[in-house]
């Protein structure tokens, strides 16, 4: 069998199986791909469980400071316009034909059918044929990634559109990102800048370096890993965000080394506090009061009044002082997702150096702060546990009332 990568055949394959290299778990060998959710490390596969527990999936977000040398920003921005114009219409171009392959329900008694297949029973062509006839400017490994992610989010909002009808058919607007495939893109770092070279149309590749320095140290160690083979990247998308050209890339990035962990830090929402940890006998440990946090928002609150009070003036429709208005509310946004990000960082720091095992979240009491980013906080501590190899859990409804 060869490797998706291009390697020999591996040792540890035998008929119709194929072997874990850590855990000695078999599946049935699809042929030239690995089973779903399986990787390789070097020359061994690695089963989906043995692999999350060395890895983690994350999303490198940078922006992108020029294109390289011997292109201009001008020669950059026509062609990611036009792809960008490409995957809005190919995007609502495919979910619209997936809709059309649906039969709905008719009758008291009828009942919601499987999903019918994304490929056309032969001898018709597959919507990935059909849709590389409609649109072959959008390469063809960025077309397999725009299908695939277009039928994922389909098939989690098929019920509410097509039984419930409880929503419409999901629409997507300019600019959509364009996704670029793995074998499609490589990092490099050139005096320790990260640079990528992408392809983004049909026939050229471009050179984007990207942005470095102390505020991306987060970002650009898990560059470096892309860089040296420690860290295996995926897919890359390049969106736009307000003036900025982004650069988004998935990588599986390794693990910290475990550690022995027990017991568990119990994190409340308080009317006094942000978040407060306790131990199992209810012991106060760990406190986050962000009063600053407050501050912001009272101060972001009466300039929002002052202004409105003045545009009644009869500065309408546009006042003269819009713009100001809208930076204050975007730097307020700004500061409330740090601030989240802050608070989920200094928590999961504090359990990791306790070696806590689990972290039991309850943000039922928001009657400190109710419009602070919750949802945000919840996410990020999520994450940064998870990094740091420590379960995330919620207490039950039941508790949470109690």
């Amino acid at each position: 069998m060869a490797d998706s990568a291009g390697g020999s055949v591996p040792t540890d394959v035998t008929g119709e199986k194929i072997r874990c290299g850590k855990c000695g778990k078999e599946a049935k060998n699809p042929g030239s791909r690995l089973p779903h959710g399986w990787k390789r490390k070097g020359d061994e596969p690695r089963c989906d469980e043995c692999w999350n527990k060395e890895h983690v999936l994350r999303a490198i977000v940078i922006p992108v400071v020029s294109p390289g040398e011997n292109v201009t920003w001008k020669e950059l921005n026509d062609a990611l316009q036009e792809m960008f114009r490409t995957t809005t219409r190919a995007s609502n171009w495919i979910i619209t034909e997936l809709a059309k392959r649906e039969t709905r329900p008719v009758g008291q008694d009828a009942k919601l059918g499987p999903m019918p297949p994304v490929d056309d029973p032969k001898p018709a062509p597959s919507l990935y044929m059909r849709a590389r006839e409609v649109f072959p400017s959008l390469p063809p490994q960025s077309m397999s990634s725009l299908i695939q992610s277009i039928v994922r989010k389909y098939r989690a909002k098929r019920r509410e559109v097509v039984w419930r009808c409880s929503e419409s058919l999901p629409n997507y607007r300019y600019p959509q990102p364009l996704p670029v495939h793995n074998q499609s893109w490589t990092p490099s770092l050139v005096e320790d800048r990260p640079i990528v070279s992408v392809r983004v149309t049909q026939d050229k590749r471009f050179e984007l370096r990207l942005k470095g320095g102390a505020r991306y140290r987060r970002q650009l160690a898990a560059f470096r890993g892309m860089c040296t083979g420690e860290a295996q990247y995926g897919e890359l998308a390049l969106y736009q965000a307000g003036s900025d050209l982004m650069c988004k890339m998935v990588a599986w990035i390794p693990r910290r080394a475990e550690k022995k962990l027990e017991g568990v830090l119990y994190v409340r929402t308080a009317p006094e506090s942000l978040l407060v940890a306790f131990n199992a006998k209810d012991e106060k440990l760990w406190i986050w009061n962000a009063d600053h946090v407050k501050r912001w928002a009272a101060e972001h609150a009466q300039h929002l009044q002052r202004w409105s009070e003045d545009q009644k003036a009869e500065q309408r429709p546009v006042p003269e002082f819009a713009e100001r208005r809208a930076a204050a509310a975007k730097k307020y946004h700004h500061r409330m997702h740090t601030a989240a990000d802050q608070a989920a960082a200094y928590l999961a720091n504090y359990a990791a150096r306790r070696r806590f095992a689990v972290v039991e979240y309850n943000d039922s009491d928001k009657s400190y702060f109710e419009k602070f980013v919750w949802y945000r906080l919840k996410e990020r501590l999520a994450i940064a546990l998870d990094e740091r190899g420590i379960t995330f859990s919620e207490p039950s409804a039941a508790k949470k009332t109690a």
